[in-house]
């Protein structure tokens, strides 16, 4: 089934994640509008939008429902009060709802791809503590593996903060993560400061064989 869950954070705040196949249709998850205007585009974004809308109806039980974006960027759901989140990568997409506090998400597919923009978003003293990370955090048995699971936690945080923040238009180096601590093999929290305005937010993260997923609440 190409829902993988719908999980209650709280008790008006749900996460949900779902990966797309050739039974998730574009035309009967979107409305008629979105979907005209997404036929127009690469068929990555076609899946990535019909996983979305799909994920988002089965959240909330329905289907009729319209993402729109304010000039920041940020998602915002039509004729709602709700708060959304939503991120996208290789087939998977994931949406974060709140009834009443801002939300962030990130999802990001795992590969070789983070090492090659490592120097875009690491932080010289992010890198040293990467390092330890890897020696710490036991995802896999393969150290290879293992720090690219760790940079995309880097990357994912920074992204979920950037979504949070998105009024702000902070640069990736200006996200500044302070501490990283593994609940368990799959999951955690990340310490993260917005090195801007001095704040600081818990990010929390879900791993598994496939993708890295954070999100701020």
């Amino acid at each position: 089934m190409p829902l993988l869950y719908i999980e209650k954070i709280d008790d008006n705040t749900q996460l949900g994640a779902w990966l797309f196949d050739k039974s998730t249709n574009l035309k009967n998850v979107c409305p008629s509008d979105v979907y005209n205007r997404t036929m127009t585009m690469c068929n990555n974004r076609q899946k990535e939008t019909a996983a979305v809308y799909a994920l988002l109806n089965e959240m909330l039980g329905r289907g009729g429902w319209t993402i729109d974006h304010e000039d920041s960027g940020r998602p915002i759901l039509r004729g709602s009060d709700m708060e959304i989140g939503i991120s996208h990568t290789k087939n998977y997409a994931s949406i974060i709802l709140s009834r009443h506090k801002r939300v962030a998400v990130d999802i990001e597919y795992i590969s070789d791809r983070v090492f090659k923009i490592e120097d875009k978003f690491m932080r010289s003293d992010e890198r040293d503590y990467s390092l330890t990370l890897c020696n710490n955090i036991k995802i896999s048995n393969d150290t290879h593996i293992t720090k690219a699971y760790i940079l995309l936690l880097f990357w994912c945080a920074k992204e979920t903060m950037y979504k949070y923040y998105s009024d702000e238009h902070l640069a990736l180096h200006d996200i500044m993560i302070e501490r990283i601590t593994e609940s368990n093999k799959y999951e955690g929290s990340i310490i993260c400061k917005n090195t801007l305005n001095g704040e600081a937010q818990t990010i929390f993260y879900k791993v598994n064989d496939n993708t890295v997923l954070t999100y701020l609440v």
